[in-house]
């Protein structure tokens, strides 16, 4: 009943910290502590693993990319486990210390208020640079987006003019085809006209339209004029070599 302001989350923690208080009250060996504390400190390994990463390349990546100092960042943190570290220092220093359970649960919660101070002054902290990484990143994506906008107008344009260049040769197309019809259908009159004038006209003088035919071979390929010059030498068609036996008159 004693714990009924502690959360779910603190009195957790809260038994944890008994847990390890009974333990340490237990055993007289110091060297319980001397163990703990001869391990690797929680600051030094994060600070190696961040100094392997720290470089020139990774700070200017971080500051354009994010607007983040990335060695500011790396101290704050390492000076907050540092925090944490001296906190659990004290905390194991003065459970091994207390033999009085009601004390170390007092200690217990002690600990755990440092822990939670610690952690809100680490929000504290990092807030700021969280709301900077954000306005940042956001501006960055803003300047991307811009640019993809700029990209997508500038290829709309583009397809456009190909749109206009492709309906203009299309024009360019028809009134091509269009001409070569017409060229083709004046020189087809032509021709048939031509045909029908070299069908139409003597093939002795190809002056005078023909307007008679051989009797009997029915040959009409003269006009009356070149074939009675024909007979008065040559008694035959001039196309068969049959004997004219006659001719009669027609109009072709």
């Amino acid at each position: 009943m004693a714990y009924k302001w502690v959360d779910e989350l603190d009195r957790r923690m809260l038994q944890q910290a008994l847990s390890l208080a009974a333990v340490s009250s237990v055993s007289s060996n110091p060297r319980v502590f001397s163990a703990a504390s001869s391990s690797t400190p929680p600051s030094a390994a994060f600070s190696s693993a961040l100094d392997a990463d720290d470089n020139d390349d990774l700070e200017d990546l971080c500051r354009a990319e994010f607007g983040l100092k990335l060695g500011k960042l790396k101290s704050r943190l390492r000076s907050q486990a540092e925090e944490q570290q001296a906190s659990l220092h004290r905390f194991c220093t003065d459970v091994q210390n207390t033999p009085n359970a009601k004390l170390r649960r007092e200690l217990a919660k002690s600990f755990i208020m440092d822990l939670a101070s610690i952690s809100e002054l680490a929000t504290s902290r990092y807030t700021p640079t969280l709301v900077k990484m954000q306005s940042t990143f956001l501006a960055n994506v803003q300047v991307e987006n811009e640019t993809l906008a700029g990209d997508v107008s500038r290829f709309k344009n583009e397809l456009a003019d190909v749109k206009d260049a492709l309906q203009r040769l299309e024009m360019e197309k028809q009134g091509i085809e269009s001409e070569a019809r017409r060229r083709f259908e004046d020189e087809k009159a032509l021709l048939e006209v031509s045909l029908r004038e070299e069908l139409q006209a003597c093939q002795v003088c190809l002056r005078n339209p023909r307007d008679i035919v051989i009797m009997p071979c029915l040959h009409g390929q003269f006009c009356g004029e070149c074939l009675e010059a024909h007979q008065k030498t040559n008694r035959t068609c001039p196309t068969c070599r049959g004997v004219i036996r006659g001719t009669l008159p027609y109009i072709a």
